[in-house]
């Protein structure tokens, strides 16, 4: 199903909506409606009353999809929660529903490439482990000992499963030999935990996976049983379309710097803030029309690429430290780094602290959109930034997914991957969903500043050209 570019809908947040509690809605509830009826059953069930709401559901993952209900039910009726948040938590869970399709009919594998990848994944890491004297893939004490007497700090946690994994810190544009190869190695281990994971789990030729839309913390989508987002980056031709469809992937462009740009204003000060302003409309225009990361590269010193002062902004941006992130890329290169944001974009330091200050005060986090986000525990505020960004560039995303839905039929829905979707559509059809696709990721967040979208087709398997 294709629609036209009038049918492709958003929900477009603004700065003027957001400041005063209201916003639109590509859906038929109106936030008047919302803010009368706050009871979220009620709410779905008047605007989809054929169709069961994700709590209601008996799907093989009505087990995760329950707890990130429940988790969404939680913020939306807190203590003092508004009809916008009810609203956006609704929403989400709506998000979620519109992959029900894809995890009933899960994911075609290409048995051949899967059976090659496996054997060639094995050799790779018993060479290494030959080569080392230790098996770097698994996470245990073993490689954390391994990493710090090598320098790197790292860490032996639980993931979200209860599993052990290793928690490092290494810079990937790192030169230290030793640090490269473990990386390469972490890499095959993840690759071949969800090649082996696939191979046990097959039915019928294809992988059913857990998708959890609303998972993280952020709100960020989750997969496991098998994780397969894990195959991105070099295995993607195991998983194939169906025999005459094509995968199409977009990824949203510089997402968390265009939020970040959306969010400044609305953390503007009532009055006497006009330097304040300006310089959020300063950072809005160069995130807009040039590259903000290339700018900061180029003040910071010779030795500074765009990855590099990428990699740092986002770090700095989520909580790391100066200390952690100089051991990582030096720190001296962590200083000039940091410099050249306070000269470039003295805005930034100023939301970051405000963000802090509310999140210390008790105030409710929101994304843009006016999702209640958890507060930071163990009083780590500094988390509270990461929070409203990337709560926020997960919501953006999530109008894409919605948009894209109404655009090419939920059916098209393929696979979610951070900031990129991938849909599946008839072979015949991939000049028009590229075109949809353009519009679907074309989401005004107000103010000048847009999040847009770079569609590029990719042929039958996952895999980039």
């Amino acid at each position: 199903m294709l629609s036209t570019a009038a049918g492709v809908l958003a929900r477009n947040p603004s700065a003027e909506a957001l400041a005063s509690g209201g916003t639109t809605y590509a859906t038929s509830t109106t936030p008047d409606t919302a803010r009368n009826v706050l009871d979220l059953n009620v709410i779905w069930r008047g605007r989809n009353p054929a169709i069961p709401a994700p709590w209601e559901t008996t799907e093989r993952t009505t087990k995760s999809i329950a707890a990130g209900v429940d988790k969404l039910l939680s913020q939306a009726r807190g203590q003092n929660a508004d009809a916008r948040s009810a609203q956006a938590a609704l929403t989400v869970a709506e998000e979620d529903v519109l992959w029900r399709g894809r995890r009933s009919k899960g994911w075609l594998v290409n048995r051949n490439s899967a059976l090659e990848a496996r054997q060639e994944l094995r050799g790779l890491l018993e060479g290494a482990t030959q080569e080392i004297g230790l098996d770097l893939s698994r996470h245990n004490n073993a490689t954390v000992r391994w990493l710090r007497e090598r320098g790197a700090a790292s860490d032996l946690k639980l993931d979200w499963s209860g599993a052990p994994k290793v928690a490092v810190d290494i810079d990937r544009s790192t030169e230290d030999p030793q640090l490269q190869r473990y990386l390469q190695i972490r890499e095959w281990g993840s690759e071949l935990t969800a090649v082996n994971t696939i191979a046990k789990s097959m039915a019928g030729g294809r992988v059913f996976a857990t998708l959890d839309i609303n998972r993280a913390v952020t709100g960020r989508a989750l997969m496991s049983r098998p994780n397969l987002n894990a195959l991105k980056k070099s295995r993607g031709e195991l998983l194939i379309a169906e025999p005459g469809n094509v995968l199409i992937s977009t990824d949203m462009k510089n997402a968390e710097l265009r939020v970040l740009a959306a969010l400044l204003p609305l953390y503007a000060r009532p009055h006497g803030d006009s330097d304040y302003l300006a310089s959020a409309e300063a950072f809005a225009q160069a995130v807009m029309e040039t590259d903000p990361y290339v700018h900061i590269a180029d003040h910071a010193g010779s030795d500074v690429d765009r990855k590099v002062a990428k990699m740092a902004f986002l770090a700095r941006t989520y909580g790391q430290g100066a200390p952690a992130l100089g051991g990582q890329i030096g720190s001296a290169r962590a200083s000039r780094i940091g410099q050249a944001i306070r000269t470039l974009y003295p805005v930034l330091p100023k939301f970051f602290d405000r963000v802090m200050a509310r999140a210390r005060s008790g105030a409710p986090l929101t994304t843009l959109w006016g999702r209640r986000l958890p507060a930071p525990d163990d009083g780590k505020y500094y988390k509270a930034v990461n929070y409203v960004v990337q709560g926020s560039a997960r919501d953006a995303f999530g109008v894409a997914m919605r948009n894209t839905s109404q655009a090419l039929g939920s059916e098209s829905l393929w696979l979610p991957a951070h900031d990129e979707i991938i849909v599946e559509v008839p072979a015949a059809s991939g000049a028009d969903a590229l075109g949809a696709m353009h519009l679907a990721f074309d989401i005004d967040l107000g103010r000048g500043v847009r999040v847009l979208g770079e569609p590029e087709l990719l042929g039958r398997s996952w895999s980039k050209q």
